[in-house]
């Protein structure tokens, strides 16, 4: 069993990173992700070997046709973005070239501005 639980240096169950682990899946996971792209699956644990082929074939097998699934997903929803802007006007095109570089352009600006807050510190403390 020890291999698939964190222990502290004392061998004991360590009770602080279970904890966090508890966080993660229960509240930051689920409120960093949509709900479709979170899948629950249920598996029986084996204290001996943990998750192996021979055991969780059942498992493994939906595991790997979810996976798969939402891979191709992705890809055809990637394809489809692709060509929506292939099939624009040239027209249209040229003026969405004119937006991204605009936007290129404001946010390589915005990396490289610097505030002067010490400066207007000195100035409101001089008209204060």
């Amino acid at each position: 069993m020890k291999k698939f639980i964190e222990l502290d240096h004392h061998n004991k169950v360590d009770h602080e990173i279970k904890s966090l682990l508890e966080t993660l899946k229960q509240d930051k996971i689920p409120k960093a992700l949509p709900k479709s792209n979170i899948f629950k699956f249920d598996v029986k644990w084996s204290t001996e070997s943990g998750i192996s082929l021979s055991t969780h074939s059942d498992y493994i097998e939906k595991f790997g046709e979810t996976f798969y699934e939402q891979v191709k997903l992705l890809i055809d929803r990637n394809q489809k973005e692709k060509n929506y802007f292939e099939n624009l006007s040239s027209e249209d095109a040229e003026l969405l070239q004119e937006v991204l570089d605009h936007a290129y352009f404001c946010v390589k600006t915005a990396e490289k501005f610097k505030g002067r807050n010490d400066i207007l510190d000195q100035v409101k403390f001089i008209i204060l």
